[in-house]
């Protein structure tokens, strides 16, 4: 596959994502360079990116467990910032595509505008369905940005960019879309997020963790208001399934029960 000639660095983390990668080589072949931070694919990923012209670059070993899984996101991303070759940076997961739209007002972005921060509006798809309505949306994320509109991305899990002082983050037209995995995979995926996320969130004594608990309900409850409009609204096939909604309840109070001061500390 020949690569675009847009000065932009795709960057992109894979562990044995072969069968879910081709999409995502193939929407971001407009950047003059893919960057893969990999985990030790065994499963072909390695043979696949070859076709694509992508470059790969182990994940740095300190970031990782000892079953080589990512354990802190916000530091692999910074390892993926400073090795891409060119200023401008589009990420995008191993299961992730873009649109014809945004990916012609990235290319236009990056030839003509001066450093900042653009956030994408991702959609889910099931099975190859559009899922239009869900609580979580809208689901805008930073995901193309210049080196010199950031300081660094912050956070083990759930990594945002911390934004230089005057820059301000837009929302470009257009979708990126994100195939749900199987619910027993995602379960599997947040189970493995709670104890970092946890080691972030607690530690910081009671008030705090009940400022946690008013924070995490007055969200939820905007979630299962947004829940039942929907389903009165709309065709339920359009809707996020229920068991992926309240997967987002039961993280959130897995999260209050492992920041609890009493448990912190047992766990600690």
């Amino acid at each position: 596959m020949e690569r675009g000639t847009c000065p932009c660095t795709a960057l992109t983390f894979t562990r044995n994502s072969a069968d879910m990668l081709e999409s995502c080589l193939t929407s971001c072949l407009f950047c003059a360079e893919h960057l893969l931070l990999d985990g030790g694919s065994t499963d072909g990923t390695l043979e696949l990116v070859k076709k694509y012209g992508c470059r790969v670059v182990p994940q740095d070993t300190r970031f990782l467990n000892a079953e080589g899984r990512i354990i802190d996101y916000g530091n692999i991303t910074n390892q993926g910032i400073a090795q891409a070759q060119y200023g401008w940076i589009m990420i995008t997961d191993s299961d992730e595509h873009l649109d014809d739209e945004v990916v012609q007002e990235m290319e236009r972005i990056v030839r003509e505008e001066q450093p900042g921060a653009y956030n994408v509006n991702r959609l889910y798809t099931y099975h190859g369905h559009e899922i239009r309505f869900a609580s979580t949306y809208p689901n805008y994320q930073i995901r193309l940005f210049h080196k010199n509109a950031i300081i660094k991305f912050i956070k083990v899990v759930h990594e945002r960019p911390e934004l230089c002082p005057g820059i301000t983050s837009k929302v470009l037209p257009g979708t990126q879309y994100v195939p749900l995995i199987p619910f027993p995979d995602l379960k599997r995926k947040f189970t493995r997020y709670l104890p970092l996320e946890a080691q972030h969130a607690g530690g910081k004594g009671w008030f705090n963790w009940f400022w946690l608990i008013l924070d995490k309900h007055l969200r939820l409850g905007m979630r299962l208001l947004r829940i039942i409009r929907d389903r009165l609204l709309h065709r339920w096939s359009d809707c996020l399934p229920f068991q992926y909604e309240f997967l987002y309840f039961w993280y959130a109070w897995a999260i209050l029960w492992r920041t609890c001061p009493l448990m912190f500390r047992k766990n600690s």
